[in-house]
């Protein structure tokens, strides 16, 4: 409230908002800072007014800033005297407002530039570390290729490996139970022929005993006769 009635009492004001202040410099950075596109419209609008003799001779608007000495005028030309005034304190307050808002815009392009520039680095970084991160995995996926081939050829050759083991088993095996058959075979012929021989002895024995028997019988025979 102290500070509503306070500024009530101000006589500086902008004429652009209405708000008061109570130094005119106070207005002029309220300007600047409020209502930059409207003062850059009075500076443009006041320099075509320069550019065009509306003021008669006096310092350039767009060439020197710099403030003009107040010079004495005779007494019927007191109205176009204030107003030539007039008009240069308008330029000379434009001309500073304009390089307040220069400056500040060529504030606001440096932190545009330094923080595209500080984008640009951060995108650069943030692709080479996608690359980087790309290139690991694709390292690391090769690397997991390499080692799923590795443990595939192995296992595939333990795989004949044992395969091999267990045809040669097999093989041997096999060889095992036949060599055994023969055997028993050889065995079977051996008893065979054995036992033929012993028939065939037997046979000559029995024969033998046949002839001694009718042998002894012709004797017994020939012992009979008178």
């Amino acid at each position: 409230m102290k500070k509503h009635d306070a500024e009530s009492g101000y006589q500086f004001s902008c004429d652009i908002c209405g708000k008061k202040f109570e130094k005119k410099d106070n207005v002029s950075a309220h300007k600047s800072k409020s209502h930059p596109e409207m003062l850059l419209a009075s500076v443009t609008s006041l320099a075509a007014l320069e550019e065009s003799g509306a003021f008669g001779e006096g310092p350039s608007f767009i060439q020197s800033p710099t403030f003009v000495e107040e010079q004495p005028l005779p007494a019927d030309t007191n109205l176009e005297g204030e107003t030539r005034l007039e008009g240069w304190t308008r330029l000379e307050e434009g001309s500073c407002l304009e390089g307040g808002i220069r400056l500040e815009v060529w504030t606001r392009l440096e932190e545009g530039s330094h923080l595209e520039e500080t984008s640009r680095l951060e995108e650069t970084s943030r692709l080479e570390e996608t690359s980087r991160l790309e290139e690991t995995s694709r390292l690391e996926e090769t690397s997991r290729l390499e080692e799923a081939s590795r443990l595939e050829e192995a296992s595939r050759l333990e795989e004949a490996s044992r395969l091999e083991e267990a045809s040669r088993l097999e093989e041997a095996s096999r060889l095992e139970e036949e060599t055994s058959r023969l055997e028993e075979e050889a065995s079977r012929l051996e008893e065979a022929s054995r036992l033929e021989e012993e028939t065939s002895r037997l046979e000559e024995e029995a024969s033998r005993l046949e002839e001694a028997s009718r042998l002894d019988e012709a004797s017994c025979l020939a012992a009979e006769e008178p």
